[in-house]
């Protein structure tokens, strides 16, 4: 990859397990501090998603 907009990773959080909403974060906030080349993972909970349209998830994922 030579871009970071090549690729992106949305995940979307159903449930509400704490352990789960941890290891998420750590994806969408520090996969770069763990050695990756670009951050490419977007996390949403279905909470955060309640007035979102699907447009407006996958548009994050891009753009975030």
């Amino acid at each position: 990859m030579d871009r970071d907009e090549e690729l992106a990773i949305s995940f979307i959080q159903v449930g509400t397990d704490a352990q789960a909403t941890k290891f998420l974060k750590v994806l969408d906030d520090e996969l770069q501090n763990a050695g990756a080349k670009f951050d490419i993972v977007d996390t949403v909970t279905m909470d955060d998603m309640e007035d979102m349209t699907l447009t407006e998830v996958l548009l994050n994922a891009i753009t975030d």
